[in-house]
C-alpha cells in the first residue's frame, strides 16, 4: 500500500511538474491527430455541474456514493455492500457472486485504449472493449476526462448476458453527473 500512495504522490508531482492539467498547453486531438475518437455531448461536458471534470474527479476520494442505487441494483441485482477502495485509484465495486459492476476514477490515467471502438456522448472520447475474448457480457467502458488526462472506468461482468455496454454507459454518465 505504501508503494501505491507513493506512486500516486509521484505520478501526482509528475503531471504539475510537466505542466498537465493546469498548464496553458495548446489542446490535443487525440492519438495521431484524429479528431474522430472525440464525440460532443454538452450533458456529459458539464455532467459535474459544470465545472472542471477533470479536477472534480481529482478531488474524489470515494466512488461508491456517486453511484445510483437504483441503476446498480438493475446492473447487479440482489448484490451485497459495495466494497470501496479508499485509496487510489478510487474504486467501487459490487458484486452477486455471479456479476460484478465496478466503477474506478483515474484522475491522472492517460492513454486511450488500442482498438477500442469509440462511444459517443462524451466530450473526450469513450472506448468500450468487450474482454473474455470478445464477450458481450464483460465490456470495459473508459471515458476520457480530457483528451490528455483523467479517465473513469466502468465494468460490467456478466456472463450469463447480451451486451452490457448500454449499462456501462449508462452509468458513467450517472457517476459524472453525481460528481460535485
Amino acid at each position: 500500500m505504501k508503494r501505491m500512495v507513493s506512486m500516486a504522490a509521484l505520478v501526482s508531482t509528475l503531471v504539475a511538474c510537466s505542466g498537465g492539467p493546469g498548464s496553458a498547453a495548446p489542446e490535443a486531438t487525440g492519438a495521431g491527430g484524429s479528431t474522430d475518437a472525440v464525440a460532443s455531448d454538452a450533458a456529459a461536458s458539464s455532467a459535474a455541474g459544470g465545472g472542471d471534470v477533470l479536477a472534480a474527479a481529482q478531488a474524489i476520494t470515494e466512488v461508491c456514493p456517486l453511484i445510483p442505487a437504483d441503476l446498480a441494483a438493475a446492473i447487479v441485482p440482489n448484490a451485497s455492500a459495495p466494497h470501496a477502495q479508499t485509496f487510489p485509484p478510487f474504486r467501487c465495486t459490487i458484486s452477486n457472486g455471479t456479476q460484478v459492476l465496478e466503477v474506478t476514477m483515474g484522475g491522472y490515467d492517460t492513454g486511450r485504449p488500442t482498438g477500442a471502438p469509440t462511444v459517443s456522448g462524451f466530450d473526450a472520447g469513450a472506448f468500450a472493449e468487450h474482454l473474455n475474448n470478445g464477450d458481450p457480457g464483460e465490456v470495459y467502458l473508459t471515458v476520457l476526462l480530457t483528451p490528455e488526462v483523467g479517465s473513469l472506468y466502468v465494468e460490467i461482468v456478466d456472463p450469463s448476458s447480451p451486451d452490457r455496454t448500454d449499462d456501462a454507459v449508462a452509468m458513467a454518465k450517472a457517476v459524472l453527473a453525481a460528481m460535485p
